[in-house]
């Protein structure tokens, strides 16, 4: 036999690696001992501060005269009250705030007062403020009223207010600052504060104290080091005692784990396991456990040779297996066309498709094409079984179905041709389910046939997803001869189309609970954008949720088209209706685009028509439903947009309207009249004439160009 040569690899002793074992979680509990200890002793003195708080508002309710706190807040209203809306001591730069609040100091119930505030706030040496403040719900402030902070910088003057947006309130129109803590540049802060009641215990105003916590840090700093001296010492007695008692228990491991090197050795020296028993001569020492170890490393060892036999030659094949499934995936995926936007030269439709396969390769399939200019192919299917077989029956299902479109007959033609096909020696007794449909691009006519398919899924511009429960013909490939029926489905503009196949309502969870159809409508309904690929996206992640991680067991395949119709020089031409809208939008948004319109410009514009589209829908025609036209041009400066709206309702000129009077209170003003405000004041130019019995709308918006 060759001798062996003894390969040194370095290794950590057992005994070495217990040791750190052991100091790596004394000091875990070391560090986690401290940071409890801190946080309960933090916490303490929070708890401290939060009880010496709430006793000085107390001792400021006991002694205040509630009085002359009334006194100082009705001059506070009173002024506020003769204060425009939109102005104020926060809100305005240039407010004189001393021509309107420069009198409230000078009160005499002010004064009085302050001298109950002052001592209460120098009486603890942490206190920064205690101050007096209301509620003003008609503006949605916290006013201040009295303030006691002596420094100048940092006082609440009388008059000043804090928005409440994000401040919780009471029912009684108390703020809410219970032991609330904050930093700032200033440094750690604590504040809250208590009611003030009148004698009919009704609220009066808000007592506030703020208290600085920075002596939190000395007196933690003193505690942490008291806490890490103790825990340092209990520390050291567990160490020792855990490694002398480690050390001695373990010593038989070190012969194992030699032998463990050597088996491993060899092995990959020789690659492959040893010929002789290489654990026959290890003593297991006292311990129980270690000599069971040996015994059943023997039996592995054993066990091994016959194991890495048949490993091998499972190995060899399960390489030739996924090679060749590798191979019939890339295959499959390469029959199906994956580029999209897939027309984007054309403006009338959008689609988008996706395939999800169960196993590496499915039997679901999708196609779409173009048969003629004004004519588009969309078909989705699904072969019966799984795997290579079902893809095989696919691809040969996916080029009769295209063929025989290409020859211009009806879906109803199409499928009984390829039924009869599939059909001839069959011996495999496989079938599939089909969907075709034909669109004629320019009127929106999809002539469509189903060959045993899910039902397909509409959803009307503005409108719900909803089942269009058309009738079925038997599967392609089970009886010859069939017989297969045409139906119309009018596409309007802004229309979406679903296909999917039963992989989709029938997704399990691991409780097996099926997706189901509605379920699966609940979740296209999420869905308000009229991109196809954010339909699909939104599917997916709905099915994600649902099956939570559950295996995937069927084919998921999906569709879908948004038709927006054939634009002419006209413009685009549709209802005046409120959910109708969203086609406008997209229309819109696309034309915005390719004139490459800032953002900023581009939100005002589409903006600025829905207000005037909204009032079109709504008013024109008086309750019926009329016809509105939405045509966008350039502008005459190169560098902006001109949309022209033109309806044929009742005459209506939106540029007679009075503006509204925008400093008057939402109250007082009178009702509507901003929207049109809003377009005249955002766009360039605002134009209105009566023209043929019609209404006629013409905006302008410019920008700059770079």
């Amino acid at each position: 036999m060759r001798k062996k040569k003894q390969k040194t690899i370095k290794k950590i002793p057992m005994g070495k690696l217990i040791t750190k074992t052991i100091r790596g979680i004394a000091l875990v509990y070391t560090i986690a001992a401290l940071l409890v200890g801190l946080g309960l002793y933090a916490f303490t003195l929070v708890q401290e501060s939060t009880q010496t708080m709430h006793s000085l508002t107390s001792i400021v309710a006991a002694n205040v005269d509630v009085e002359d706190v009334i006194a100082v807040r009705e001059a506070i209203e009173k002024i506020n009250a003769e204060i425009p809306a939109f102005e104020g001591p926060a809100d305005d730069a240039e407010f004189d705030y001393t021509s309107w609040f420069g009198s409230i100091p000078c009160m005499p119930e002010f004064q009085r007062v302050l001298e109950v505030l002052n001592p209460v706030q120098t009486a603890v040496s942490r206190v920064e403020s205690v101050y007096l403040s209301y509620i003003d719900y008609t503006r949605n402030r916290m006013v201040y009223m009295i303030d006691s902070s002596m420094d100048p910088s940092d006082v609440c003057l009388p008059g000043t207010f804090e928005d409440l947006t994000g401040m919780r309130t009471t029912v009684d129109g108390v703020v809410s600052l219970d032991a609330t803590i904050s930093i700032d540049k200033t440094g750690l802060f604590i504040y809250g504060g208590d009611a003030l009641l009148d004698k009919d215990g009704q609220v009066v105003c808000n007592i506030g104290v703020d208290m600085n916590l920075q002596f939190l840090f000395s007196r933690l700093g003193i505690f942490a080091l008291q806490l890490m001296a103790i825990l340092l010492i209990m520390t050291l007695i567990i160490h020792a005692v855990s490694i002398h008692y480690a050390k001695k228990s373990l010593q038989p491991i070190e012969e194992i784990t030699a032998v463990a090197d050597r088996f491993t050795e060899n092995f990959q020296k020789q690659d492959a396991l040893p010929a002789e028993g290489i654990y026959k001569n290890v003593d297991g020492g006292f311990i129980v456990e270690f000599n069971k170890l040996v015994t059943a490393l023997q039996t592995l060892e054993d066990g091994l040779h016959n194991y890495m036999d048949q490993l091998n030659a499972a190995t060899r094949e399960r390489e030739r297996i996924s090679t060749e499934l590798t191979l019939a995936t890339a295959i499959q995926l390469h029959m199906l066309p994956n580029i999209f936007p897939p027309f984007p030269e054309r403006a009338e439709f959008d689609l988008y498709a996706s395939m999800d396969p169960a196993k590496e390769v499915g039997g679901d399939f999708y196609d779409f094409f173009m048969v003629d200019s004004d004519h588009l192919a969309l078909l989705i299917a699904d072969v019966s079984g799984k795997g290579v077989p079902a893809a095989l029956f696919m691809m040969a299902t996916k080029i009769m179905l295209n063929d025989r479109t290409m020859l211009g007959v009806s879906p109803s033609e199409i499928l009984a041709a390829v039924n009869d096909q599939l059909s001839r020696n069959n011996v495999m007794e496989m079938f599939v389910t089909v969907w075709l449909g034909i669109l004629e691009i320019p009127t929106g006519k999809l002539v469509a046939s189903n060959a045993g398919h899910e039902f397909p899924v509409i959803a009307r511009s503005g409108g719900a997803f909803e089942l269009i429960k058309d009738r079925h013909g038997f599967v392609l490939g089970g009886m010859p001869e069939m017989v297969y029926q045409n139906y119309t489905i009018d596409l309007k503009p802004g229309d979406r189309l679903f296909l999917y196949t039963d992989g989709v309502p029938e997704a399990n969870n691991e409780r097996g609970d099926r997706l189901g159809v509605d379920q699966m409508l609940n979740v296209l309904n999420r869905c308000t954008d009229s991109s196809p690929e954010k339909l699909l996206k939104t599917m997916t992640e709905g099915i994600r949720e649902f099956v939570a991680g559950a295996e995937q067991f069927d084919d998921i395949t999906m569709l879908s088209l948004t038709y927006y119709g054939t634009e002419n020089d006209d413009g685009l031409t549709l209802d005046a209706t409120i959910p109708n809208w969203e086609t406008v939008s997209a229309f819109l948004e696309e034309k915005l685009d390719k004139m490459d319109a800032p953002v900023k410009a581009a939100s005002q514009v589409m903006l600025a028509v829905e207000e005037l589209y909204a009032n079109v829908a709504s008013y024109a025609y008086e309750g019926r439903t009329g016809k509105v036209t939405v045509k966008v041009t350039p502008s005459e400066s190169g560098n902006g947009v001109a949309v022209k709206l033109t309806d044929s309702g009742i005459p209506y000129d939106p540029l007679q309207k009075e503006d509204p009077d925008i400093g008057l209170d939402a109250a007082d003003r009178p009702i509507g009249g901003l929207g049109v405000f809003l377009v005249k004041k955002t766009m360039d130019d605002v134009a209105y004439e009566r023209k043929d019995s019609k209404n006629i709308v013409v905006i302008t918006k410019t920008w700059q160009t770079e």
